[in-house]
C-alpha cells in the first residue's frame, strides 16, 4: 500500500513522530549521511527510534531500506513518496539535495514540507526541526527558511565539507546558519553524521561559509591537476611528486586525499583509481562555483580565479559529458586528453597499460566519442579532417570547443550551404550568407526557448532551418536539473546540435559567446531569453539577472554588428481592460519583476546600432510549457473534472482579458522578426514599427544602477505583440479548460472573493486545499503512477492575482506578414498539450 499524507498522519502517533527522523535525498552524499544518522540514532535510542526516507527515485529509497534493515534487523524504516509524507511522519527532517530548484520544490511545492507544516496543529509544527544540508543559492535558502519559520517550525542551513569520503566516515564538517536555538536542537543530529559542527550565524551564513570553502577547493583541484600533469610531462613519478607536494607548502586536501593522478597515492584509494567514480560530481562543483561567482557579482567582489575555474569546469561538463557525474578531480583527465594531448610521459603510458585492456578500450571509446562530438556539433564539416589530422599527429595545440557560452545561447550557421555557393563559383556569398543565432536566457529552458530549438532543428530529423545549433543555459541536461520535456532531449541528439552549461553574468564571458568555431562565419542573429521569471525574487536579483545580463549581451551584439537581436518580453504588465491593446498603449509593469524586465527593454533600445526587435507575448501555453498561469489552471480543472465538481476561481466576474498565445507562435514570431530585421535594419525598422519604451521606474534608481537610461531620455525600438485570435476573458478561458475536463467553471463566494481582493495571502491555502490534495491522489493512482511529476495544481499568489493581459497581434500580421499557426485556444489545443504530457508520463492518466 502506498503511503499518503492522510495515512501517515493517522498511523503516526505523537510519540512515534517525536521519535522519528526523516531523510530526504539519497544521493552519493545523502545515502551515507542517512546511514550514519540512522544507525547512531538507533543505537542511542536502544532501538526505539523510527526512520523515514524519501528520494525522487522511489527505488532508491527501497534499496536503502533493504540495505539498512539487513545491517540492523528489526529497525523500523519506512518509505515516503513525497516530502510532505516525510514531514508528517517525523519531528526531525534532514534534506540533502542537488541544488536550489530541488530545495524549492521539496520545501514549498504542494506536496512539500511547508504545506505539510501548515496542516499540523501549531504545537506540533513548533516541535518540528528541519536541517537542510544542500549547497544552494543564499537568497533561496533564506526565502525557504522564512517560509518554514512562518509555518511555525525551526530550520537551519547546514551545508557540509568533506565529500563522500567524509560522509562515509562520519567525519564531515557542518557549517550551520540559523537561529541559535535551532542550532542547539540540530547539533546532536549533526554530530551523528560529522566530526565538526561550526555555528556561523543567522540563516544563510552556513551557506556563505560553504560556498567560500568550495571556491577554494574548486580552484585548488585544478591547480593540483595542472601541477601533476606538468611534473609527469617533465619526467617526475606521480608518487614522488605527490609526496613532495603533500609534505611541503603546497599540501592541501586536493592533493593529499583527492589527488587526481592515478598511482600518486598508493596507500589510498582516491576516485582516480576507480575511473573517477564516486566522490563529488563535477556538475555539482560547477554549480558551487556558479553560486560563488553569482554572490561575487551581486556584491561587487572580483573573483578572477573563481571565474576562470568556473569556466574550466563548465568546459569539462560540456565537452566531455561523461565526466559530469564523475568526481570533479576528473578535471585532470580533461586537461590531459582534451587540452594537452594524449600522452603525458613514458611512465604514464606504462601506468595506462597496467590498468588493463578494458581501461584502454574505455579510453579509446571516450576519445572516439569526443572526436565524434567535435565533427558533428562544433567544427564545420569543411574543417573536421584537417583538425583531426593535426590532433592525431599532435603537431599543434587544438582547442576542441569555443570559450564557454553563458546562460541560454542558440547559435546556428549554414556553413555547408555557403560552401556549396562557393563551389558553384558565385561571388554572392556575402550577400546571401545565411544567418547564425545566439539565444540567451538564464533559465530559458524553463520558458519557451525549447520550442524555438525545435523549430530550428526538428526532433524528428525532418528538414531543419539551420545547419549548426548551439544551446547554452545554466542548467544541466545530463543529468537534467530542470524540466526538459520529452522532445527537447531528442533535439539535442540531432547532428550538429550542442548543449553547454554556463553562466551569463560576466562581460568577458558574454564577449566569448560571439566567437564562432574555427572556419565558421560570425554569428548574425541573437535571440535573447534572459531574465528572472520567479515573481518573488528580490529587486537586487532582478537587476543582476534580468537588467544587467540583457544589457551586457546587447552591448556585445552591437559591437559585433549582428543582423538581428530579438528580445522576448513576457506578459509582466497589467493592461487596460478595454482599448486598442496595440503596441502604443501605455501598460503598467507588474511589480518588481515587471519593472526590471521593462527596464531591460529601455537599456537595449538605447544601445546605438543594435538591430533590436522586441516580441511581447500574451499568456503562453502549449506542450511542455510549465510557466505562468495557464498550465496550473489546466491542472486545477483536471482535478475538478476528476471530482465531478465545478471549478472555482477568484476575481469574479472575470470579464477582463486573459489573452493567450501558443508556444509554437511565440517561436514562429521570433524567427519571423529576426528575418525581417535582417532585411530592413534598425533605422528603417524604427521608422516602420518603432514604439516609445517609456520610463516606468523610480528616478532615484538611475544613479544607483549602472547602465540605466536617464528618465528623460526617449527610447524608441521596434515592438511587436503576439497573441492568438481567441482574445478570451478569464471566464471564457476557464470555461474552455473546464469543459474539456467535463466540468463547469464558476467563482468562489462573495466572502472568499472579497478576502482575496484585499488579502490574497490569507486565503491562498484555503483556495488550494481541495485541488492540491486531489492532484496528489491523481498522480499517485495514475496508470502508471507519476509521483515526481514537475506539474502542479498549486496556484501561487502571483497566478491567483488579477492580471489583465491583452496584446493585439494586428501589427505583426500586417507589417511582417506573420500567420498564426495556432490561432485559437480551444479543446483541440488543450487536448494536444495534455495528451503529449500523458505520453511522457508527467500528467496523470486516470483509468475510466
Amino acid at each position: 500500500m502506498r503511503p499518503t499524507p492522510r495515512l501517515l498522519r493517522a498511523v503516526a502517533s505523537a510519540a512515534q513522530r517525536q521519535n522519528s527522523v526523516s531523510f530526504i535525498g539519497l544521493g552519493r552524499m545523502g545515502s551515507e549521511m542517512a546511514y550514519n544518522l540512522f544507525s547512531r540514532t538507533l543505537v542511542e535510542s536502544n532501538g526505539a527510534a523510527r526512520f523515514v526516507v524519501c528520494d525522487a527515485r522511489e527505488e532508491t529509497s527501497h534499496a536503502f531500506v533493504k540495505n539498512f534493515v539487513t545491517q540492523f534487523p528489526g529497525a523500523h524504516v519506512e518509505v515516503a513518496t513525497t516530502p510532505a509524507e516525510a514531514l508528517l511522519a517525523s519531528r526531525t527532517v534532514v534534506t540533502m539535495l542537488p541544488s536550489s530548484p530541488h530545495v524549492r520544490n521539496v520545501y514549498v511545492e504542494e506536496d512539500g514540507i511547508v504545506p505539510a507544516l501548515r496542516s499540523l496543529p501549531p504545537d506540533t509544527a513548533r516541535s518540528t526541526l528541519c536541517i537542510d544540508s544542500t549547497t544552494l543559492d543564499v537568497e533561496v535558502a533564506r526565502t525557504v527558511a522564512s517560509e518554514v519559520q512562518k509555518a511555525g517550525a525551526a530550520i537551519v542551513d547546514a551545508p557540509v565539507s568533506g565529500g563522500v569520503t567524509g560522509a562515509k566516515a562520519a567525519t564531515l564538517s557542518f557549517l550551520v546558519g540559523g537561529p541559535e536555538h535551532a542550532f542547539q536542537r540540530a547539533h546532536p543530529h549533526l554530530l551523528h553524521m560529522g566530526k565538526n559542527v561550526i555555528y556561523c550565524g543567522d540563516s544563510g551564513a552556513g551557506l556563505v561559509a560553504k560556498i567560500c570553502n568550495n571556491l577554494i577547493l574548486g580552484v585548488q583541484q585544478i591547480v593540483v591537476a595542472e601541477a601533476m600533469l606538468l611534473g609527469q610531462k617533465l619526467g617526475l613519478d606521480p608518487k614522488v611528486l605527490a609526496s613532495v607536494i603533500n609534505s611541503s607548502t603546497g599540501a592541501c586536501w586536493a592533493s593529499a586525499v583527492n589527488n587526481p593522478a592515478p598511482s600518486a597515492l598508493p596507500d589510498k584509494s582516491p576516485p582516480c583509481e576507480r575511473d573517477y567514480e564516486g566522490g563529488f560530481a563535477t556538475s555539482l562543483m560547477l554549480k558551487d562555483m556558479g553560486l560563488a561567482t553569482d554572490l561575487a557579482e551581486s556584491t561587487g567582489i572580483p573573483l578572477p580565479m573563481g571565474h576562470a575555474a568556473e569556466k574550466i569546469y563548465a568546459d569539462v561538463v560540456s565537452e566531455d559529458p561523461e565526466l559530469s557525474n564523475k568526481d570533479f578531480s576528473s578535471v585532470y583527465r580533461y586537461l590531459r586528453y582534451t587540452r594537452g594531448g594524449c600522452n603525458v610521459g613514458n611512465e604514464d603510458v606504462e601506468q595506462e597499460a597496467e590498468r588493463g585492456p578494458a581501461a584502454l578500450i574505455n579510453e579509446i571509446a571516450r576519445l572516439e566519442n569526443t572526436l565524434s562530438r567535435i565533427s558533428s556539433s562544433i567544427i564545420s564539416t569543411l574543417v573536421v579532417l584537417p583538425l583531426l589530422l593535426a590532433l592525431a599527429l599532435n603537431e599543434q595545440h587544438v582547442s576542441l570547443t569555443e570559450n564557454q557560452l553563458p546562460s541560454f545561447l542558440i547559435w546556428y550557421s549554414h556553413t555547408l550551404q555557403a560552401a556549396r555557393l562557393v563551389h558553384a563559383g558565385t561571388d554572392s556569398v556575402n550577400i546571401i550568407q545565411t544567418p547564425t543565432v545566439l539565444r540567451l536566457p538564464p533559465g530559458g529552458l524553463n520558458t519557451c526557448s525549447r520550442a524555438l530549438a525545435g523549430l530550428l532543428v526538428p526532433a524528428d530529423g525532418s528538414e531543419r532551418l539551420v545547419e549548426n545549433l548551439r544551446i547554452v543555459d545554466k542548467y544541466s541536461v545530463a543529468p537534467a536539473t530542470t524540466y526538459l520535456g520529452s522532445v527537447f532531449p531528442e533535439v539535442l541528439k540531432q547532428p550538429k546540435v550542442e548543449y553547454r552549461q554556463a553562466n551569463l553574468t560576466v562581460a568577458t564571458t558574454v564577449a566569448s559567446c560571439f566567437e564562432p568555431p574555427a572556419g565558421q562565419d560570425p554569428y548574425d542573429y541573437v535571440f535573447d531569453f534572459t531574465g528572472e521569471i520567479q515573481w518573488d525574487r528580490p529587486e537586487a536579483v532582478q537587476i543582476t539577472h534580468t537588467f544587467k545580463i540583457a544589457r551586457l549581451i546587447g552591448l556585445e551584439a552591437a559591437r559585433r554588428k549582428v543582423a538581428a537581436y530579438v528580445r522576448i518580453q513576457h506578459p509582466f504588465y497589467n493592461c487596460k481592460e478595454s482599448g486598442s491593446h496595440d503596441e502604443k498603449e501605455d501598460v503598467k509593469p507588474d511589480g518588481v519583476m515587471g519593472t526590471w524586465w521593462h527596464e531591460a527593454l529601455r537599456a537595449l533600445g538605447a544601445i546605438p546600432d543594435l538591430n533590436l526587435v522586441i516580441v511581447r507575448t500574451a499568456l503562453p501555453y502549449g506542450p511542455y510549457v510549465n510557466y505562468l498561469a495557464v498550465i496550473p489552471f489546466t491542472a486545477v480543472a483536471a482535478c475538478y473534472g476528476y471530482l465531478k465538481q465545478p471549478m472555482k476561481a477568484v476575481n469574479s466576474p472575470g470579464k477582463y482579458p486573459s489573452h493567450t498565445v501558443h508556444v509554437d507562435d511565440i517561436a514562429g514570431a521570433m524567427w519571423a522578426c529576426a528575418e525581417w530585421m535582417a532585411k530592413v535594419g534598425r533605422t528603417e525598422a524604427n521608422a516602420i514599427a518603432g514604439e516609445e519604451i517609456p520610463f516606468k521606474n523610480e528616478k532615484s534608481k538611475v544613479d544607483q544602477v549602472d547602465g540605466m537610461v536617464p528618465h528623460n531620455q526617449k527610447v524608441i525600438a521596434p515592438l511587436f505583440n503576439i497573441e492568438d485570435d481567441s482574445k478570451v476573458t478569464l471566464v471564457e478561458l476557464g470555461n474552455v479548460i473546464a469543459s474539456y475536463f467535463g466540468t463547469t467553471f464558476d467563482f468562489h463566494n462573495f466572502v472568499t472573493n472579497m478576502a482575496a481582493k484585499f488579502r490574497l495571502e490569507d486565503v491562498i491555502e484555503d483556495i488550494n486545499e481541495v485541488h492540491v490534495s486531489t492532484w496528489t491522489k491523481m498522480i499517485t493512482t495514475s496508470n502508471p503512477p507519476i509521483p515526481q511529476t514537475q506539474f502542479s495544481s498549486y496556484m501561487d499568489v502571483y497566478n491567483l492575482k488579477k492580471h489583465v493581459v491583452a496584446f493585439s497581434a494586428d501589427k505583426i500580421k500586417n507589417v511582417i506578414g506573420y500567420k498564426l499557426k495556432r490561432p485559437y485556444f480551444n479543446h483541440e489545443t488543450i487536448g494536444e498539450m495534455v495528451e503529449k504530457l500523458k505520453a511522457e508520463h508527467s500528467w496523470p492518466n486516470i483509468d475510466p
